[in-house]
């Protein structure tokens, strides 16, 4: 296959900066042309022709007769400004087979043999690379249906009051001769003239990819994309390497959940929903919706309502700069014997969750590492289906709050946003290192014994979410780590008596016997304390088994005479009194206390905890606040 190579524009908007042509710019280090040439030279497209008109000469010199590259370049210099597909118009003579086209000026790293076999398994007459646009009121778009054929465009300007899919041509197509043949002479633009011309009468297909390719239209994008290329995210992001990815359950955690949503005017966004994806999308994790829609097949709304809600959620994000690169969703009933309904959707399926075909489909799609991916969720359904799939399951206290399930997930968070800035920032890296240096050396000097830590401060200062973190990236590294939470040795509500303080609202003569005997080898069951009921709820077993690691963390953590006695390592998990009036709120509203009582209890903790608890920090080897900047994050104690 040939590839042709759009290198004739002005770049006005880079003029100011660059004495040199858009294709010439140097990013990080090399014109952002030869990135494409070397991309074209790995995959083996050696046949490139570049279609020039502004700056010819300048490109002429830069690439030769492309032999450096292991190419064979040749040029179609334009007589005036043709456009882009006036360009591609005016070099036909070059291309009696399908062939590729790339626009110069842009930064690309994907996997083109993946691309070029998804167009000749359609049999495309042309197959555009699409991905959601930043801000999708700003660009032209199209829509597909679910099987990647385009069945319209929407050239901008955009009618006011339209909810349009945020899905855009990324500048990367395949072409065959016919397309070409049907591109009139003269100035013409691929996305405003050609393409929503020709796709009545020709196959067209859409290429979703979540992989690199952007823009550079001014010189701030310009740096982001020396940054990207400086860091290895260019280099990481084509389907040659694995994608990693963040799965949203909709309703509950992106919008507010009424029941079902069966209308666009119902959809209603939380105020954090945009910077939450937003934050994903500045990432390397991709941004995926994976929902059960039931609605449908009760007959409560069709598919093409569901459609349009979805276009709405996108256009609205779109509108705050944020983009989903997905949305899969499941029209099966869940109840196979329904009276009523659409039968055609009552069937066992894969795709509803608990089960993860949903995200199975996507992994396969988008090239995913379920194990390095996520899953945000409010219902025991999203929880079910992440670990289903191997990803890591992350609960909110919004919709259901995972009211549904006695089962917690070890990552638990007021909100998406919170959830989310988690997992992109990775806050613990820094501290796991500092752990994980440790531990080497106890294992070196007595490796048939486990490495205790144990972990303490106020509640609401995410000792948990830290300890979940730390036990993942050991398990991660293949070295089995326990965690012990202490909540289970708080006493049920109904136990406790008014005027008592953290340390007698704890059974810590319980504790600290159990401790021993978990310690000295022995399997212990204990009370299962539930948070949102405050009562106990069966029993937990404890046992150390082949671990390696064992995270103790709890308020108590570092007053126990046990814990302190055989830690290696001590941590006092710090929180500003803000941060922990916050979480606190959030915490008891999810319990369903009304804010009259949760201040009342608030003022209590504030006299029955945190004098008790902060003191425990002259204990700890290292102070560590979750919430900090990563300069304040993480310090020893001295």
């Amino acid at each position: 296959m040939k590839a042709a190579i759009i290198a004739g524009g002005k770049g006005t908007r880079l003029q100011h900066q660059y004495t040199v042509p858009k294709p010439l710019v140097p990013v990080a280090g090399k014109p952002v042309l030869q990135y494409q040439l070397e991309l074209l030279s790995r995959f083996q497209i050696t046949e490139v022709v570049l279609l020039l008109g502004h700056g010819s000469e300048q490109i002429m010199d830069f690439c030769g007769d492309g032999s450096r590259w292991g190419l064979h370049i040749e040029y179609s210099i334009e007589p005036e400004p043709l456009g882009t597909a006036g360009a591609v118009r005016y070099a036909a003579e070059h291309f009696s087979d399908d062939f590729l086209v790339m626009h110069a000026d842009m930064a690309i790293n994907m996997d083109l043999r993946r691309f070029i076999r998804y167009h000749r398994n359609n049999k495309a007459e042309a197959t555009l690379a699409v991905h959601p646009a930043e801000f999708p009121s700003e660009n032209d778009l199209l829509d597909c249906d679910g099987n990647g054929r385009i069945t319209a465009f929407y050239p901008q300007p955009h009618r006011n009051g339209n909810w349009y899919r945020n899905l855009a041509a990324a500048s990367v197509y395949i072409l065959s001769p016919a397309i070409v043949q049907g591109i009139p002479e003269g100035p013409q633009d691929f996305m405003q003239d050609v393409f929503p011309a020709l796709y009545h009468k020709h196959t067209l297909f859409a290429y979703n990819t979540v992989e690199y390719i952007r823009e550079m239209p001014t010189p701030a994008r310009v740096e982001q994309v020396a940054r990207d290329m400086e860091s290895g995210r260019f280099s990481l992001a084509s389907y040659e390497h694995q994608q990693k990815a963040i799965f949203f359950d909709r309703d509950g955690v992106l919008n507010l959940d009424p029941g079902f949503v069966k209308h666009p005017d119902e959809l209603l966004l939380y105020p954090f929903t945009a910077e939450a994806v937003r934050l994903a999308n500045q990432s390397v994790y991709a941004s995926v919706v994976v929902t059960n829609q039931s609605g449908i097949a009760r007959n409560m709304y069709t598919e093409q309502d569901l459609r349009q809600i979805h276009n709405k959620l996108e256009w609205l994000l779109g509108q705050e700069g944020a983009r989903l690169d997905a949305i899969y969703y499941c029209p099966h009933h869940p109840d196979l014997t329904p009276e009523g309904g659409d039968p055609q959707f009552r069937q066992v399926c894969d795709c509803r969750k608990p089960k993860p075909g949903m995200l199975l489909k996507a992994a396969r799609a988008f090239c995913i590492d379920l194990r390095e991916s996520w899953m945000i969720g409010d219902t025991h359904r999203d929880i079910e289906a992440a670990k289903a799939a191997g990803v890591t399951p992350v609960g909110v206290r919004t919709g259901h709050s995972l009211s549904d399930t006695d089962e917690k997930p070890d990552f638990f968070f007021d909100n998406v946003l919170d959830a989310v800035d988690f997992i992109v920032n990775n806050p613990c890296e820094e501290l796991f290192i500092e752990i994980y240096r440790q531990y080497l050396q106890h294992r070196n000097e007595r490796g048939d014994r486990p490495f205790i830590i144990a972990m303490g401060g106020n509640s609401g200062s995410g000792k948990s979410t830290v300890a979940a973190s730390l036990r993942k990236k050991f398990n991660d590294i293949e070295e089995t780590a326990l965690t012990i939470h202490l909540d289970h040795w708080i006493k049920p509500a109904h136990l406790r008596h008014a005027n008592e303080n953290v340390f007698s609202r704890f059974r810590l003569d319980d504790l600290d016997e159990d401790m021993e005997a978990l310690l000295q080898g022995e399997i212990i069951s204990i009370p299962k304390y539930d948070m949102q009921s405050r009562a106990h709820k069966g029993h937990i077993l404890y046992g150390l088994g082949a671990s390696r690691i064992v995270i103790v963390e709890g308020v108590p953590a570092l007053a126990s005479a046990v814990c302190n006695a055989h830690a290696h390592l001590k941590i006092f998990c710090d929180v500003p009194e803000e941060l922990y009036r916050q979480r606190f709120f959030a915490r008891y509203i999810w319990k369903g206390l009304d804010e009259q009582i949760i201040q009342q209890l608030f003022e209590e903790r504030k006299n029955d905890e945190r004098p008790f608890i902060d003191p425990l920090r002259a204990n700890a080897d290292i102070i560590f606040t979750l919430n900090a900047e990563n300069h304040d994050r993480f310090r020893r104690n001295s």
